[in-house]
């Protein structure tokens, strides 16, 4: 009887060890599959060749400006994966271009990238003295002089369509400079409240400006689209047309009256009239 036990029991651990082994092997085969279906997902999602860009879709309205950034964007992004494409750094690319604005990127899943963007126009065509004729940009925050020769022949139609101001620059200051860079800062604000085009009802826009510097100060002489003639200095136009608005709106009947206004000794309006 005891021995019969003692053989019961043998048979049942080495029965334990049997299944125990089988267990093991189990769940080393599970996490096998689980590691190699994890791999597959990997390569999958970010080495297979199915989620490379390979799609641009750029809308801007200009068949010829897409051409040229889709040619820009393509060795930048072409066969990368659509998880590792960065949009950010897409979009810090594209707004160094001066020509747009208002740009968005989005990726279309799974290998696809669409651009949209507007058409940034010149606020202003410019004269340097002693220097050929210029468009300028606005683009965040800087001031982008192109010169016309610089302008393929269409787009250089597609400017002299554009209603926008003359300013014609006799300083002799450089482009280069931080003076230069805030004067014209000054003046692209200033235009898109009155330059052509700007859209105020009711109200008068500036046709022509021309900056001048005589004894080390600065002074702009602007025309309008009504005749009459506007001298401000540079700094903060905003505010002097402003008060001058407020003083042609209490005490002028009609602007077809005046001759010029004087913005260039502070709080005070000097106006003349017929």
């Amino acid at each position: 009887m005891t021995y019969y036990i003692k053989d019961k029991h043998q048979k049942a651990k080495r029965t334990y060890k049997k299944y125990s082994r089988k267990s093991v092997l189990k769940i080393i085969f599970r996490v096998f599959l689980v590691i190699l279906a994890i791999m597959g997902l990997i390569y999958l999602f970010f080495f297979s060749p199915i989620f490379e860009i390979k799609n641009f879709i750029i809308d801007g309205k200009d068949p010829i400006l897409e051409n040229e950034l889709t040619e820009y964007l393509k060795p930048l992004v072409s066969g990368k994966n659509y998880f590792f494409v960065s949009k950010k750094k897409i979009l810090s690319e594209l707004e160094k271009d001066y020509r747009i604005k208002d740009v968005e990127a989005t990726k279309i899943f799974p290998d696809s990238l669409k651009i949209t963007f507007k058409k940034s126009l010149p606020f202003a065509l410019i004269y340097i003295k002693g220097g050929e004729e210029s468009f300028l940009y606005w683009v965040r925050n800087q001031i982008y002089v192109i010169p016309q020769n610089s302008l393929g022949e269409r787009s250089l139609t597609v400017l002299a369509e554009q209603d926008i101001p003359i300013i014609y620059d006799q300083t002799n200051i450089s482009i280069k400079t931080k003076e230069w860079q805030e004067l014209f800062m000054g003046l692209s604000r200033l235009l898109s409240f009155y330059g052509l085009g700007s859209g105020k009802q009711n109200n008068f826009t500036i046709n022509f400006i021309e900056i001048k510097k005589e004894g080390g100060r600065i002074t702009l002489e602007m025309i309008t689209n009504e005749g009459w003639k506007i001298l401000a200095d540079p700094v903060d136009l905003i505010s002097q047309f402003e008060r001058m608005e407020a003083i042609l709106t209490k005490e002028v009947k009609s602007r077809a009256d005046l001759l010029y206004v004087d913005l260039r000794f502070g709080e005070t309006v000097f106006y003349k009239t017929k």
